[in-house]
């Protein structure tokens, strides 16, 4: 059935119901909550999590105290004064080797022997990886276990160890990076 009402040009439906103005209050508690809510979390977080009180509480300012003290070091000057020999040593290998190269790492022990100037994450595989990428690490450990193993190109010397490696007789020196194949002069 059809209605006898027409929308168009009836006075009941051109009648406006009053416009309500939003409530601010309702908005503003319900914003209030949620940023309790997350807050909340956040803490829960870093009482659960102690790695994230030591970002925020420790390593945070003192990366800032470094860039206020040094306003004008670049990226290389930082990391020399924050890593100290670590980072000179990864630098000078990434620069001294192609980024396809497979490089055998030594073990921890190369790394951490009495009055060495490095400290034992640079013996990690994946903390030098962040600095060697795209180049890959082989460890001793990984010989038999990892293809990788039968395609290195250089060997890292550290501390004097790692020469066992090498084919071929070359003079000593504590570190640095050598090829598997000696260089044609």
């Amino acid at each position: 059935m059809k209605s006898k009402r027409k929308t168009v040009g009836n006075k009941e439906a051109e009648k406006v119901l009053p416009v309500s103005k939003p409530s601010y209050s309702k908005w503003t508690v319900k914003n209030v909550i949620a940023v309790g809510i997350v807050l909340l979390l956040l803490k829960a977080g870093m009482i659960l999590q102690p790695t994230y009180e030591w970002i925020c509480f420790t390593m945070l300012p003192e990366n800032m105290a470094i860039v206020r003290a040094y306003p004008n070091l670049n990226y290389d000057g930082r990391m020399t004064i924050k890593l100290g020999a670590n980072y000179t040593y990864l630098k000078n290998t990434r620069e001294h080797t192609p980024e396809d190269a497979v490089i055998l790492w030594p073990s921890s022990s190369a790394f951490t022997k009495e009055k060495s100037p490095f400290t034992a994450e640079v013996s990690n595989k994946i903390y030098a990886l962040r600095f060697l990428y795209p180049r890959k690490l082989v460890i001793p450990f990984d010989f038999g276990k990892s293809h990788y193993a039968k395609e290195i190109t250089h060997v890292a010397i550290v501390n004097g160890e790692g020469f066992e490696y090498v084919p071929y007789e070359v003079e000593k020196f504590e570190n640095g990076i050598l090829p598997v194949e000696k260089l044609k002069k």
